[in-house]
């Protein structure tokens, strides 16, 4: 019993994850699901910014059960031609393909998702494509799974081997960066303009802000940039098939703009506890100002080669408050609904998403730096918060796992 959900809500689900990647494609989402993951979905990613439409197939759990697929098929043909008739008179641009994920009952009944995908795709005409999800994992492994889907369905691999010649202009993509991790746009302006100031272009941001249109050309990278966990495993094959090395973007110094002159006591301890890669950024960041003891933890995957001595994976709610009634940590960084779980002082970031369509959107820019600077201050009992010399810098850079040399210096 102690390990229950008290004050922290379920995270997001790996379906929300999948769906989240999708969002910004001309795509009929389908979650084989009677318990309204979509409704859930609907609450924590801007929908308003979405092109996709994300469907729930809302029949009764017996017909789950029972697997009456003639039941489904009639359902989701339904929901195709109402989606039809809807974007033709709204002028929305036609479905280009259709997703299928399953949903926690569909998992346990153990539907052929693929041969339900086929069926469908004859019927409609519509390219249907499946990704794995279970609706019982975190939101990571379902943008893991989405990629897969993508990689398999609608990369390119050809081209990418075709015009290696002409991949001199510096041309990368960029794996994990979703509204889940990275809500809002000044997350991608920033590494964008980043990435403009080396030359550098973006061939996808893999469902970020683009589309199918830019997946296929996704081998025309040079390199790939790693924004969590969730591109790590796709990243990593494809460098492995085809040679495309990669880098994590905790590599980048895109926050350096606000977090100018400021400065953070170096004997203060700070605990950031959301998803690994972008939580490695925030502390890189951090060190840039000062910090020295920066620990990050995570409730969701924790890639050893990433990791830092005095990292930890959380496994419940009941481990995080054993590590903060240790007193180890003088501020803790994270999301709002963490703050009730011991911590002494705390800084809210929206570092993750919850499953119940909670949204802090806490945007890292220079507001939230110096809100931060200042708490930190008052910690250590100096109300401001100190300008940085130039003799002060330091550049610490986070133990990793080195990638090959790609012929670019993304170094700090």
């Amino acid at each position: 019993m102690k390990n229950l959900w008290h004050s922290i809500a379920p995270f997001a689900s790996d379906t929300s994850g999948a769906c989240t990647v999708f969002a910004h494609s001309p795509a009929l989402i389908l979650a084989q699901d009677s318990n309204g993951s979509v409704s859930v979905l609907r609450r924590i990613i801007d929908i308003n910014r979405a092109n996709a439409d994300f469907e729930t197939v809302d029949l009764p759990e017996v017909a789950y059960t029972l697997g009456h697929e003639k039941d489904f098929q009639d359902r989701m043909v339904e929901l195709y031609e109402g989606g039809v008739e809807f974007r033709a008179s709204n002028q929305l641009e036609p479905y280009a393909f259709s997703v299928m994920v399953n949903g926690p009952v569909a998992t346990l009944v153990g539907f052929d998702l693929q041969g339900r995908a086929r069926l469908f795709e004859e019927t409609t005409g519509l390219q249907s494509i499946v990704v794995n999800t279970t609706g019982n994992r975190y939101y990571e492994k379902g943008i893991e799974e989405a990629y897969a889907s993508i990689y398999a369905n609608f990369v390119d691999k050809a081209a990418g081997a075709a015009k290696s010649a002409m991949k001199v202009r510096g041309d990368v993509g960029i794996l994990g960066m979703t509204e889940l991790d990275y809500p809002g746009s000044t997350p991608m302006n920033l590494l964008a303009r980043s990435l403009r100031g080396e030359g550098k272009r973006v061939v996808t941001n893999w469902g970020y802000t683009d589309t199918h249109v830019q997946w296929r050309h996704a081998t025309e990278a040079q390199e790939n940039i790693v924004a969590s966990v969730g591109g790590l495993k796709i990243a990593r094959l494809m460098e492995q098939e085809l040679g495309i090395p990669f880098r994590t973007i905790d590599e980048f110094d895109f926050f350096g703009s606000c977090t100018e002159g400021l400065a953070i006591e170096p004997s203060l301890s700070i605990l950031i506890i959301g998803e690994q890669l972008s939580s490695n950024l925030l502390r890189t960041s951090l060190r840039k100002i000062g910090a020295e003891k920066v620990t990050v933890m995570s409730f969701f995957t924790l890639d050893r080669d990433y990791k830092e001595s005095g990292d930890k994976k959380l496994k419940s709610e009941s481990d995080l408050r054993a590590v903060l009634e240790t007193g180890e940590y003088d501020l803790v960084i994270g999301d709002a609904v963490l703050r009730g779980c011991g911590a002494k002082h705390f800084m809210p970031l929206m570092h993750p998403p919850t499953g119940f369509g909670h949204r802090d959107n806490t945007a890292l820019n220079r507001e939230w730096f110096e809100k931060l600077a200042k708490r930190c201050g008052e910690i250590m009992g100096t109300p401001r918060a100190a300008q940085l010399s130039d003799a002060r810098r330091t550049d610490i850079t986070p133990l990793r796992k080195k990638t090959e040399n790609s012929g670019f210096d993304f170094s700090l």
